[in-house]
C-alpha cells in the first residue's frame, strides 16, 4: 500500500476547542480548520438517547460555510 501526500500552501491544520458559544468564531481565524464546542448535553436528552438502539440513531455529515 502506498500513500500519496499533497502539499497545500494555505492548508489549515488547527482545530480549536472552546467552552462557550461566544468563542466559536475562532474558526474564522487563519489556520483554524474547525471549532468544537465542548459542553454538557442536558440530562433528559442523554437519558432519551441512551434508551435508543444504536441502529435508530441518525448518521449524517454536515458541512457549514464559515459565514
Amino acid at each position: 500500500m502506498s500513500f500519496l501526500r499533497k502539499s497545500f500552501a494555505r492548508a489549515t491544520s488547527a482545530v480549536a476547542v472552546v467552552d462557550a458559544a461566544s468563542a466559536l468564531d475562532v474558526f474564522k481565524t487563519p489556520g483554524c480548520a474547525a471549532a468544537i464546542w465542548r459542553r454538557q448535553a442536558p440530562a433528559k436528552m442523554l437519558r432519551g438517547l441512551s434508551a435508543l438502539d444504536v441502529g435508530q440513531l441518525p448518521r449524517a455529515r454536515v458541512v457549514l460555510r464559515p459565514d
